[in-house]
């Protein structure tokens, strides 16, 4: 899989709750022909794979909508626990320098 870019990530974004009742409930509302070929195009880009659009099949809709759904959905937890590594590592960044501070206050104050 190619790694999804923050414009590919924000135009599927917009679909976000489509995507979860099609991928959750197993049906969608028509999402018109410009939302599916943005769908279809971001898929292709980042899998790889081909998806065919056959915006007169209700199933094929669905499929479609389904598994933009399913990479937009593993590229939104990636960034999430990206973001939240980030976090960590920055507390606990933080914490190691006050520990650093406190040790060595506690080594000039054995000293005096």
């Amino acid at each position: 899989m190619n790694p999804m870019t923050d414009e590919q990530f924000q135009a599927l974004a917009q679909y976000e709750d489509r995507f979860r009742t099609a991928i959750d409930g197993g049906w969608c509302r028509y999402p018109g022909l410009a939302a599916l070929q943005t769908m279809a195009s971001v898929y292709t880009s980042v899998t790889g794979q081909g998806i065919r659009i056959n915006s007169g099949c209700s199933r094929c809709v669905l499929h479609v909508v389904q598994d933009a759904g399913r990479v937009y959905f593993a590229e939104k937890a990636r960034r999430e626990a990206e973001e939240t590594a980030k976090k960590e590592k920055t507390a606990d960044n933080t914490a190691k320098k006050k520990t650093a501070a406190k040790r060595k206050e506690t080594t000039k104050d054995a000293k005096v």
